[in-house]
């Protein structure tokens, strides 16, 4: 054998070998990523942040878009996001960037204190 077909698991000759495309990850057996979440509770949002989506528009789960961007969104990665109108494109980008103003406690509240930079939701500094 060649020492591109020992490489390769013995596949032809060294064209051969290097024109084998690698399995798609799509159809890998091994473990991919988890699965998007399937409420907005599950992307672990700010209480605040919760509390206005579920009470005041009235919105139970994400839509597709949205729990498809809001990880990388978050952790402030580019994302090109591409939907129907009337998905929550819009949503699907401003809330992860609502939520590290949140986080990072530098949203001012109802009566100018801060808001957020707690994990439990308190306003910061206190």
């Amino acid at each position: 054998a060649t020492p591109a077909a020992a490489r390769f698991g013995g596949i032809g000759d060294t064209a051969t070998a290097r024109r084998t495309p690698a399995p798609h990850p799509r159809f890998s057996t091994e473990a991919g990523p988890p699965p998007p979440p399937s409420s907005f509770a599950d992307l672990g949002l700010h209480p605040s942040s919760l509390h206005a989506l579920e009470h005041k528009f009235r919105l139970s789960s994400p839509t597709d878009i949205q729990r498809l961007t809001f990880g990388a969104a978050a952790s402030g990665r580019d994302v090109l996001g591409r939907a129907r109108t009337g998905t929550g494109k819009t949503l699907a980008f401003l809330l992860p960037a609502v939520e590290n103003a949140l986080r990072s406690g530098r949203v001012p509240g109802p009566h100018g204190h801060a808001v957020g930079g707690e994990e439990d939701g308190r306003p910061a500094g206190r």
